[in-house]
């Protein structure tokens, strides 16, 4: 058993991806002819770049839309290659860092996106993506998203 687990563990390979962010929210009408909305996270380095992406993405579909557009706040993304249904996580963490005028500890707050196939499974992509880190962190939340993909 735990040969099965060192070998899981051994193939699943963790792709961090930094860049600048932005989540598009896309309207179409899918095979039932019903209007569906869905997000995407785009990497891309303007409003324009991403809404060109995401539109291109879905040429194929009908009724294209861009229903919605802002800046992600994800520093990075954390993306796993498996054969898994995996979801879209937002991980919510706190760095206590003393602050460089003041001396006196202040807290920040980073978001980062993650995929597993549960909670838990994100909390053990994020473990295992930042344990070279040397940054002392807590993580305050995991949330589910429903982030379809990033392009």
């Amino acid at each position: 058993m735990n040969e099965l687990l060192k070998q899981d563990k051994m193939e699943k390979k963790i792709t961090r991806k930094t860049g600048t962010f932005f989540v598009c929210t896309v309207a179409y009408e899918n095979v039932e002819a019903k209007k569906v909305k869905e997000p995407y996270v785009i990497d891309a380095q303007s409003f324009a770049e991403a809404e060109a992406k995401v539109l291109g993405e879905m040429d194929g579909f009908h009724g294209v839309e861009m229903a919605d557009i802002s800046r992600a706040q994800f520093l990075e993304i954390f993306s796993v290659q498996s054969d898994e249904d995996m979801k879209y996580y937002k991980v919510k963490i706190n760095i206590v860092a003393p602050d460089e005028r003041t001396g006196k500890d202040r807290k920040q707050t980073m978001c980062f996106l993650v995929m597993g196939t549960s909670t838990r499974n994100a909390q053990t992509n994020f473990d295992e993506a930042m344990r070279d880190t040397q940054v002392d962190f807590s993580v305050e939340a995991i949330i589910e998203t429903k982030i379809v993909t990033v392009l």
